[in-house]
């Protein structure tokens, strides 16, 4: 490994300093990848650190045209994509990687991004929400028994979880219910509440309200992102930009361009634990709900299977 990794990095210095053209990168399986920057917003402390992250393999180069030259593209956040789809004019027709944008803002990118065009490459957005796997063994980890309960919108999530985890209680929504009513209903159904990433029914009002109720309810409460645990989750997984960044890498080197735009969980992704707010709720007792060490450790574990992928190119 450490052979190969050499290898790389002498081909990357010798092409930066002139000796061998860029070709040289196609020939020894690196290719470049154009990272967008507004305008006058060029950040030099977030473009080393991202070349850092995807070096050896992946060669990084800043772009700011109104015209990508790049055939592959790395962009990062909501803000920094709307300017690209509005303002690169060929953006339809390159392929990227998208950092940090969920769903729902993906959706709106896509039909600026595609309205009126005869073809549109499709993109890879990738945002920083926790998977139901992490939630599941982060649940899991949990000492103790314990009722696992939740309420979603989401109808489709609900269908896939009654079959991938049991364990956990779901309380749709009912139009006739408030939803509220329902979280309600979960506190006194369940021991810990499981917040999914479901768009529809939390914002960052709805669910810093959702996440004081269940505080206020001795409630063990799981978030699903960075929003969710600032916001007052006990304990959370979620990915950040490190972790997105590292499987965009997974991506541009397993180089397939999907048949339709693909919206996902990062690969990669860390748990948190809130350890002042559990000692609030249960004192020095909480150290028995969650081991922080076990925790992280299974994190490691998880972060290790994406490694494997990435061993393999």
């Amino acid at each position: 490994m450490w052979v190969k990794l050499t290898k790389y990095w002498f081909i990357l210095v010798l092409c930066w300093i002139g000796m061998l053209p860029a070709s040289v990168l196609a020939e020894n399986n690196l290719f470049s990848v154009g990272f967008y920057f507004p305008p006058n917003q060029f950040s030099k402390a977030q473009f080393q650190y991202t070349q850092t992250l995807l070096a050896p393999e992946i060669e990084i180069v800043p772009f700011y045209a109104n015209r990508s030259e790049q055939k592959d593209v790395l962009v990062s956040g909501y803000d920094n994509t709307y300017h690209l789809v509005a303002h690169v004019e060929n953006a339809h027709s390159f392929f990227a990687v998208v950092l940090g944008v969920n769903q729902v803002e993906g959706a709106k990118l896509e039909q600026l991004r595609c309205h009126g065009k005869p073809s549109c490459t499709p993109w890879i957005y990738i945002n920083e929400n926790a998977s139901y796997q992490r939630l599941k063994h982060l649940a899991s980890a949990l000492n103790g028994e314990h009722q696992l309960v939740t309420v979603t919108k989401d109808k489709a999530a609900a269908q896939q979880l009654t079959n991938q985890w049991p364990e956990l209680k779901i309380i749709q929504h009912n139009d006739s219910i408030k939803e509220f009513e329902l979280i309600k209903q979960a506190s006194r159904q369940g021991d810990v509440y499981v917040m999914l990433p479901d768009d529809a029914f939390y914002n960052d009002a709805t669910g810093r309200v959702v996440l004081q109720f269940l505080f206020q309810q001795r409630l063990i409460s799981v978030g699903f992102s960075s929003g969710s645990f600032k916001a007052g989750a006990m304990v959370a997984s979620y990915a950040d930009y490190s972790n997105m960044l590292l499987t965009a890498k997974l991506k541009f080197l397993n180089y397939r361009i999907p048949e339709q735009s693909m919206y996902l969980n990062a690969c990669y992704q860390d748990y948190y634990i809130n350890e002042a707010l559990l000692a609030r709720v249960y004192g020095e007792a909480y150290t028995h709900i969650v081991d922080s060490d076990s925790l992280y450790q299974l994190a490691k574990q998880l972060n290790d299977d994406c490694n494997k992928n990435l061993d393999k190119n």
